[in-house]
């Protein structure tokens, strides 16, 4: 790839001058046209500029000069564009894309595959952002789902897991709409008001199996392309992804979720000895169940709420000292509250 350095500093520097008051996409390589090395198999998403796995997954890259490895039998692409092992689709902008599995229907293994970048600023305190990505399902799959979304976090994601992971993100798709387009891209956005240090963000299904709508189609298995019979996943194409304060430079519409639309839920005394204790902000939202991960996101407690009120309690006394994750399950939503265990 050539690079050409007159005009990146000159990029770099009008970048860096003007900074989020010219409203440009703060997401870098937002379409996933710059690369290090060309793709030449699965799981290399770290080849794409600035995007990378925050867990031990492996999403995958995809680009136009990908080769076909004609020494191992292949008459295609494995990560082309647009043929490739899971089906053809042209890129939505350039002739690169990412991909990830947001649902994996194997009995024992609820795999989840994510992809995360570097903003390019850090999110100012108390300003709007537009959100918009946009996504399409491979041919192969059997399954698509409604729960993709969009994270903001201050620090970077690395967890050494391939589950999902516990967090909520703030721009979710609707739940209603489900994600089962193979011949377009589906739009997904948002609006985001900053808190003042997300830095990073990351995209995928954030939901357990439990928790995850996943529709079976009459079409999937094998294609022309490579995919195969047993494909039981929901697997999604990923390009142009659009954070910006300036509404008219992102792609939006009115279907969209924000997590801060409810009163949030009571969880208290934090920091807590033994017994934490969780009420909602509504008689009428119930919390169903409760599970509380430690720091590797690893489930430690799954509590189920027999009474199905409006208040619980979870006793953590026998769990070491850290900061814990709690996924609150009610009849109307899923938070994330985190607590420190602190004798």
């Amino acid at each position: 790839m050539k690079i050409f350095l007159f005009p990146f500093f000159f990029l770099f520097f009008a970048g860096c001058c003007f900074g989020q008051l010219n409203g440009q996409n703060l997401v870098p390589n937002p379409s996933f046209e710059q690369y290090d090395t060309c793709p030449n198999g699965a799981s290399q998403l770290n080849r794409a500029v600035s995007w990378f796995s925050p867990t031990t997954a492996t999403p995958d890259y995809y680009n136009t000069c990908s080769p076909i490895d004609t020494a191992n039998g292949d008459t295609y692409p494995v990560v082309g564009v647009p043929v490739n092992w899971c089906g053809f689709q042209n890129a939505k902008t350039g002739v690169g894309y990412s991909g990830f599995f947001a649902y994996y229907d194997y009995p024992g293994l609820p795999y989840r595959e994510y992809v995360s970048t570097k903003l390019t600023s850090t999110l100012q305190a108390g300003t709007t952002y537009y959100v918009s990505f946009y996504i399409s399902l491979a041919d192969s799959c059997w399954h698509a789902t409604s729960n993709i979304g969009l994270y903001f976090s201050p620090d970077s994601i690395a967890i050494d897991t391939f589950i999902n992971l516990p967090y909520i993100p703030q721009i979710m798709n609707p739940v209603s709409n489900v994600l089962a387009d193979k011949a377009s891209w589906m739009l997904i956005s948002g609006q985001y008001t900053a808190q003042g240090n997300e830095n990073y963000i990351t995209i995928g299904n954030f939901y357990d199996d439990t928790n995850t709508t996943a529709i079976y189609l009459s079409s999937g298995g094998d294609t022309a392309f490579g995919g195969t019979s047993d494909y039981n996943t929901a697997y999604y194409y990923l390009d142009d992804v659009c954070i910006s304060s300036d509404s008219n430079l992102c792609s939006l519409t009115v279907g969209y979720e924000k997590t801060t639309q409810k009163k949030t839920v009571e969880v208290y005394p934090n920091p807590v000895r033994s017994k934490v204790f969780i009420k909602t902000q509504s008689e009428n939202e119930k919390i169903i169940h409760v599970i509380v991960y430690n720091i590797y996101a690893e489930a430690i407690v799954a509590f189920e709420n027999n009474s199905k009120g409006d208040f619980c309690s979870i006793d953590l006394a026998d769990y070491p000292d850290g900061i814990y994750m709690l996924r609150i399950q009610t009849n109307q939503r899923i938070i994330l509250k985190k607590v420190l265990i602190q004798k």
